[in-house]
């Protein structure tokens, strides 16, 4: 029985993560390097990876890249492009089903809590979650489980009654070694990418329903 809905914020309720790479490309480019998809793409759902995509392009090339003028001028893109940005294709419907059936609902992201909190209030939707995890509130960020784990306790459920939505191979990996259900919905940076360890890959929220998603809930795959 669902008892729990867990979704993942970047790429999963809005797309903030090709705002994001368009942003720090844009930055990039002061210093006449074209950041690749393939590149920022490795790291997507993950912690640091702008300090990550610094190092590499001064590795690559033997640049000291300064990481407050990437900074900023990926602050004042973001922002532009950001701006117009709304949920995702079928979060709110999904969002709404979980309410009114009554289930907890939570979100587990490896953002800060400045971060959430912002795009949670923009877009309108605190009201819809009981619970936010985020990368301040644990030592071991996605890949590794503990955000789940430490959500499926915050509700008292047992992981195997909880769903979690996610757009990246990082994020579905910390879903999935949390045992909890795993659905991926991959965003326009992680379309490419292989999600075999899932229990459903969907292109879009809108081409599911919430019943569809418990009827389809078997034993989690172990990763």
């Amino acid at each position: 029985m669902v008892k729990a809905l867990i979704f993942d914020l970047d790429g999963t309720i809005i797309d903030t993560e090709k705002s994001l790479y368009e942003s720090y490309k844009q930055a990039f480019l002061y210093y006449d390097y074209n950041l690749t998809l393939d590149i920022w793409g490795k790291w997507v759902g993950g912690v640091g990876t702008p300090k990550k995509a610094c190092d590499y392009v001064s590795e690559q090339t033997g640049l000291d890249i300064n990481f407050e003028k990437i900074q900023e001028i990926h602050k004042e893109t973001f922002l532009q492009l950001i701006k117009e940005e709304k949920p995702l294709p079928g979060v709110l419907e999904m969002l709404e089903s979980g309410k009114q059936a009554g289930l907890h609902i939570g979100l587990a992201t490896n953002s800060p809590s400045e971060w959430a909190n912002y795009f949670l209030d923009t877009l309108n939707i605190r009201g819809y979650f009981d619970n936010v995890y985020t990368s301040d509130h644990v030592k071991q960020p996605k890949p590794a489980p503990e955000i789940y784990k430490k959500s499926v306790t915050y509700f008292k459920v047992n992981p195997k009654e909880a769903i979690a939505f996610e757009d990246s191979v990082i994020g579905s990996l910390a879903a999935k070694r949390a045992n909890l259900f795993t659905v991926a919905i991959p965003s326009t940076l992680t379309k490419g990418a292989t999600f075999d360890h899932v229990d459903l890959q969907v292109e879009s929220m809108k081409n599911v329903n919430l019943n569809d998603i418990v009827e389809k809930q078997t034993s989690p795959i172990s990763v």
